[in-house]
């Protein structure tokens, strides 16, 4: 009986294959940037050359080449494991109805079915290779585009930007990457107009085979053993609607009205990583309890930042969180590639430390285990540097860098402009809507206490462009309007919320590193 964990083991596998040929497209792409920069600083640069940088058709196909025959291999071994393995569980019952066991290897039928699915399978993951692209954002439109369009219209683009001086080739390398890593390589059906993640296409289209191959299997050896009645699998955190039957043993009939076997919500429909097998009364064993299955169908909801989360809810969330940090590790990846900014780059990682450390206080939070492996499929490897945190060698240069883009992340903005040394101003030329702060707020706060906060903070942020001015100090905040030199407001360190509680610790612990 095959898990949901081992399913999804299968799909990773493959998606790993074509999450190798996303990076090998984007780091070519990467590197054909870093070479216009290098052309257009030349003085014999031509326009030309610019094709001479794109990439055919015919080169992008032999590029996958070899990860469709990776791919192939990949099937050949999964399939032919995976049936196996679940096939040999049934020998007990066909010895149990005195009915004779075929090997795996010598039952010919299972063989034809392997050998169909897995040629259904590798045809697919030819057509997806065959029709990849990238979904760029234009105005309030979303188009698509070819890779090989993508490549030359990113390159022409990068061109022209750093030969007019519009943008640094830093920017144009900043742009470029980020087109990339927000769409991912996709699979795109241009009749329709439908598209998809190739990572996802292939993962699914491997599990999907496995579900194919192994419903066929328990009907045919429902028919053999003479049985009209399954057992379902079940799993934790479930979907609600799936929580309700899953675990439990049907006739062939409620698999259909019960779990709503053939449709799109129901049992092997989308997303559903449950199966069936035969089940005789009286001689199989059920798999689940039904104190188990009862205790994962209660589960209550638990609050995380105001938002209630089922346990379904949750591990959806943790999927999302995973996906993101699988996109974030891609970005700086690109970013070391095209040698970036070192400055962006360490901003990127402080956004990517900052992802993991809300998944892993998410996951403490919702009782669920980290699933760090989804992460790293990727096979980036390490891709964030200690930080100053644990570094004494580091210098104080790179250590306020990192400071300040960790300040920008908590802040979620940014956009913003971190001052070590703090915005100098003159309290005395300050006025101070008391009426806002006390009364319509109720930080009770007095005029002093709030120019007093300006005059011992630790450092400030500029946001809306230089607009307000944000004083941080341990005994509390002051949000000053700049244009209008008045203080909008103000509150005392008994009434930080998490993220100026974080500011605070941030810098504290910044501050013993110096």
């Amino acid at each position: 009986m095959l898990t949901e964990r081992e399913i999804e083991a299968f799909g990773f596998g493959h998606e790993a294959i074509f999450k190798d040929l996303e990076k090998a497209i984007m780091s070519d792409i990467v590197r054909r940037i870093k070479q216009t920069d290098v052309i257009t600083r030349s003085a014999d640069f031509q326009l030309n050359h610019l094709k001479m940088l794109g990439m055919s058709d015919y080169e992008i196909k032999k590029m996958a080449e070899q990860y469709i025959q990776a791919s192939d291999d990949y099937l050949d071994r999964v399939f032919a494991n995976a049936i196996e393995t679940d096939y040999i569980d049934n020998k007990e019952l066909y010895k149990a109805q005195g009915k004779e066991f075929i090997p795996f290897e010598d039952n010919e039928m299972i063989q034809q079915w392997i050998q169909a699915i897995k040629l259904q399978t590798k045809d697919e993951m030819r057509r997806l290779t065959e029709s990849m692209g990238f979904v760029v954002q234009t105005g309030s439109r979303k188009v698509v585009q070819p890779v090989g369009v993508f490549y030359q219209n990113v390159l022409d683009q990068s061109v022209v930007d750093i030969m007019m001086g519009t943008f640094d080739y830093n920017r144009v390398l900043n742009d470029a990457v980020r087109k990339m890593t927000h769409s991912g390589l996709r699979w795109i059906d241009y009749q329709s107009g439908w598209h998809n993640r190739v990572t996802v296409a292939a993962r699914r289209a491997v599990m999907t085979g496995i579900s194919q191959i192994t419903m066929q299997i328990s009907e045919m050896n429902a028919n053999e053993l003479g049985t009209d009645y399954f057992e379902v699998t079940a799993h934790a955190n479930a979907r609600p609607s799936h929580a309700e039957w899953q675990g439990k043993v049907y006739s062939r009939k409620e698999l259909e009205t019960v779990c709503h076997l053939g449709e799109v919500t129901g049992l092997l429909g989308a997303n559903c990583y449950h199966m069936y097998y035969p089940f005789i009364p009286g001689v199989s064993k059920r798999a689940y309890t039904d104190d188990q299955l009862d205790e994962w169908k209660s589960n209550k909801p638990i609050e995380y930042n105001g938002k209630e989360y089922n346990g379904y809810e949750a591990t959806q969330r943790m999927r999302q969180m995973e996906t993101n940090m699988r996109a974030q590790r891609e970005k700086i990846y690109l970013l070391k590639q095209g040698e970036a900014n070192r400055y962006d780059l360490l901003n990127e990682q402080a956004y990517y430390r900052g992802q993991m450390a809300e998944y892993a206080k998410f996951a403490d939070r919702m009782g669920l285990k980290q699933q760090k492996e989804r992460i790293s499929v990727d096979g980036l490897g390490k891709l964030v540097n200690a930080s100053w945190k644990n570094n004494p060698g580091m210098t104080k240069e790179r250590k306020d860098a990192i400071f300040e883009s960790e300040i920008k992340r908590i802040l979620h903005k940014p956009n913003s402009v971190v001052h070590l040394q703090k915005t100098p101003i003159d309290c005395d030329e300050l006025s101070i809507d008391i009426i806002h702060i006390n009364k319509e707020r109720k930080h009770n706060v007095t005029e002093s206490e709030a120019k007093s906060f300006i005059d011992n903070a630790y450092f400030s942020v500029s946001v809306w462009n230089g607009q307000f001015e944000r004083y941080y100090s341990k005994l509390g905040a002051t949000y000053v309007d700049m244009e209008g030199k008045e203080i909008r407001t103000a509150f005392k360190a008994k009434e930080f919320d998490d993220i100026t509680k974080s500011l605070i610790k941030e810098y504290e612990q910044y501050g013993k590193s110096k």
